[in-house]
């Protein structure tokens, strides 16, 4: 995928085939915040909201990287609940995890208390370790692509810059 935005919704799609859910999103890791990026039957005013992550309410870094499921989040304060996401009654948070390096979650949400068991952690878990291989080479090749582009545009004015004959021919070229 060279899109984000094609794989996050391949994301979603695939892994509704596995487990169903009522809603899902992706967040990306952003030093101590973490932003929504994508979302599946979830409020699109939430789509780039950041808040910051607090990784004590959670038993610290190394449990941020194992499954978190949430029988009942309107029972349990670890749970952040926006006001467009008061529905969500069970919720399972899986890590995405990069070469031992956590880069954010894919969390799935329903409208059911107790929804969510380990059976579906161990299958989702296998599925974002695939997912999050993927976000990362999308977002390395989207990277390569623009610095490809930035050097074809510097070699270019180069190029234009060392035909021009003195400097009145080299501001335009600027």
């Amino acid at each position: 995928y060279t899109d984000l935005n094609n794989l996050f919704e391949k994301i979603f799609s695939s892994l509704y085939k596995l487990i169903q859910f009522d809603s899902a999103s992706i967040e990306l890791l952003k030093g101590d915040n973490a932003e929504i990026v994508a979302g599946k039957n979830i409020p699109q005013e939430i789509i780039g909201k950041q808040y910051q992550v607090n990784i004590k309410k959670w038993g610290g870094l190394e449990s941020l990287r194992e499954v978190k499921i949430i029988p009942d989040v309107q029972k349990d304060e670890r749970f952040t609940i926006f006001e467009e996401t008061k529905y969500i009654r069970s919720w399972m948070g899986i890590p995405l995890m990069v070469q031992e390096e956590l880069i954010g979650f894919l969390n799935l949400d329903s409208r059911t208390p107790n929804y969510f068991n380990y059976e579906y952690a161990a299958i989702a878990q296998t599925f974002a370790n695939q997912a999050a291989i993927a976000i990362e080479n999308t977002k390395l090749y989207t990277e390569t692509r623009q610095r490809l582009h930035e050097l074809e545009t510097v070699s270019r004015v180069s190029s234009a810059l060392r035909a021009a004959k003195d400097t009145n021919e080299m501001f335009p070229i600027l």
